[in-house]
């Protein structure tokens, strides 16, 4: 009975190691998965990060790496011509700087000058005498633009032609006259009036003149390479 009592304690004192050497060995093997799994985490967070070095702002999706730009040379500001000035230069026609430039002050030395402005005369409107002043005016202009768009293209090409001692076959002329209109009609703001004033005595609006403009890209210098193919 001794002997059976002192066997049965020593089976359970081995059967108790046993157990505790297995949650050991369990624990020490969850220790090692977790382990395994922390280190495959920091080498797929290495792959990607394009950095040399691990540091600890890798792998975040949320970092923006600014490129440092070279900013351009400040341009050399030149001055705006005055609305009298281009008033006097559309007496006979000539080449300027856009009216978008001009009125925004945002010119640079060798911007190129490619609006061509020539001033237009209107008589009395024929409605003119039903109108209030307001309607007049727009009248007025409308005419004005209605009459002269067209001579403004002949004359931007005419003009080109003899200053650059250029010849154009009538069908060069008309195709390029074609490609010109075109071309303003493409983009809001390549040709319409700069400014429009009454004529008429009252200032009613009865009578007016604009100065209307039409561009080409590169103005006469674009224009002159145009005719010369």
């Amino acid at each position: 009975m001794k002997y059976r009592l002192i066997f049965f304690l020593i089976f359970s004192l081995i059967a108790n190691c046993t157990s505790l050497e297995k949650e050991r060995l369990a624990l020490e093997k969850e220790k090692l998965e977790f382990e395994k799994k922390k280190l495959q985490f920091q080498e797929e967070k290495l792959k990607n990060c394009n950095c040399c070095n691990p540091c600890a702002s890798c792998g975040k999706a949320e970092e923006v790496v600014i490129v440092e730009k070279k900013e351009k040379p400040d341009c050399i500001k030149e001055t705006p011509p005055t609305s009298e000035e281009i008033w006097a230069l559309s007496v006979e026609g000539n080449w300027h700087y856009s009216p978008d430039k001009i009125k925004s002050k945002n010119i640079c030395k060798g911007d190129k000058k490619e609006s061509f402005y020539k001033q237009f005369a209107n008589t009395e409107s024929y409605v003119a005498k039903e109108q209030v002043p307001a309607t007049k005016q727009s009248s007025c202009i409308n005419n004005v633009l209605f009459s002269g768009k067209s001579q403004l293209y002949n004359l931007m090409l005419d003009k080109t032609a003899k200053e650059e001692q250029l010849s154009l076959s009538k069908a060069d002329k008309t195709q390029i006259l074609q490609e010109s209109v075109d071309y303003n009609n493409a983009e809001k703001g390549r040709s319409f009036y700069y400014e429009c004033k009454p004529t008429d005595n009252g200032g009613r609006w009865d009578s007016c003149k604009c100065v209307l403009y039409a561009s080409y890209p590169e103005g006469k210098q674009g224009l002159a390479g145009r005719m010369k193919k």
